[in-house]
């Protein structure tokens, strides 16, 4: 299965977001399955989100002519209204043939969410045969939101991430990426601790303006927590690798259903709540 961490500049105009992808999605459609950015439709900003909120089902609908007619699935970052009413934002996953699979929407939010409410519900989805599932941005510090779905049966992890220069340290002033190792080192870690793959599509740096954008750094990581292939901090990039993932045991995962004290029927409680999209 050849998977593809798209890694974007994405601005406050969904409109401008919305042909970036299509482009991206017509150029990089050799692979099976497609991951962009968090919130890389509407833009990660209160007031575009609110300003272009009720044009996201049309501009999904034109996301999937692109799936149906290019034959690749893509998740995609957006805010979106749940059937509530409820803005979340959320990552949405379409199949190849174009179909709507469903959305995860972002648990563990952060002051600059201030347009959406936290998701209630963890998921794992099917495409090509493999269970996978989806966390979102600050969701990485927390490893049980990949835990449960690894106990539940995903063996790909897709991250999507708008992350920010401040959370980890100061913007840097050079290309080494200092201070940023903690968002590595995370995603690492959540592929190891559970012997999974792990997709990573961060939304590119900005080099005239960092604080407009994030810090690239867009990654695949396999099982044994090797980085397959990565993106550098500035600029766009498709980041693209085979993976096989019928090597992911998510063994580490399995370990923890065997442990002789109360985690074990926790495990299994949490693991039993979360549901699959098809």
């Amino acid at each position: 299965m050849k998977v593809a961490a798209c890694q974007i500049f994405v601005t406050k105009s969904l409109e401008e977001n919305l042909e970036k992808i299509l482009n991206t999605v017509e150029e990089c459609c050799s692979s099976d399955i497609l991951l962009f950015p968090e919130c890389c439709l509407t833009g990660y900003d209160k007031e575009a989100v609110e300003t272009q909120i009720d044009q996201v089902p049309k501009a999904l609908l034109r996301v999937q002519a692109a799936c149906r007619a290019h034959e690749c699935a893509v998740i995609i970052g957006t805010a979106k209204r749940n059937s509530g009413g409820v803005v979340e934002n959320v990552a949405v996953v379409i199949d190849q043939t174009g179909e709507y699979v469903g959305y995860q929407a972002k648990i563990q939010l952060v002051p600059t969410d201030n347009f959406c409410e936290p998701g209630q519900t963890l998921h794992t989805f099917t495409l090509f045969g493999t269970v996978c599932s989806i966390i979102i941005c600050h969701d990485s510090r927390h490893p049980e939101l990949v835990r449960l779905p690894v106990l539940a049966g995903a063996r790909v992890i897709f991250y999507q991430s708008w992350e920010t220069w401040h959370d980890d340290g100061p913007v840097p002033t050079d290309d080494n990426g200092r201070h940023l190792k903690p968002y590595e080192s995370q995603a690492v870690a959540r592929a190891v601790e559970n012997r999974v793959f792990l997709v990573h599509a961060n939304v590119a740096g900005v080099k005239e303006d960092p604080s407009s954008g994030s810090h690239g750094s867009s990654r695949i990581i396999n099982p044994q927590g090797d980085i397959l292939n990565s993106a550098g901090i500035w600029g766009e990039e498709n980041v693209e690798f085979e993976i096989e993932p019928n090597t992911a045991t998510a063994a580490y995962a399995l370990e923890a259903e065997n442990e002789g004290f109360f985690l074990m029927s926790w495990m299994r409680e949490g693991a039993s709540r979360v549901t699959s999209l098809n």
